[in-house]
């Protein structure tokens, strides 16, 4: 695993230069199960079936709440907090 940060010197004058920021590693919940990375991984593991076959996308509007106008109030961290605690009282906790 790389840092996050690393000191970058110019050759010579040992200066540092930039901000030292290096890209995170690669997620492995970024890739499908189709990916050979997750494949290899799954067999290793000895999962299969159910497991490896979820669907691309999942229509969550079920257990969401109607959309609101917050009108001229500017609550739309309020909408969406109780957007999230609505989601999860309407059962959708159960299955996660």
């Amino acid at each position: 695993m790389y840092p996050l940060y690393k000191k970058i010197e110019l050759l010579g004058t040992k200066e540092p230069v930039g901000t030292g920021w290096l890209p995170p590693n690669p997620d492995l919940r970024d890739y499908s199960s189709e990916h050979k990375a997750i494949k290899e991984m799954a067999k290793k593991l000895g999962v299969t079936g159910k497991a490896l076959s979820m669907p691309a996308t999942v229509d969550l509007r079920t257990w969401c709440s109607p959309i609101e106008n917050q009108k001229n109030l500017g609550s739309c961290s309020a909408h969406a907090g109780m957007g999230i605690v609505e989601y999860f009282e309407r059962g959708r906790s159960e299955s996660i």
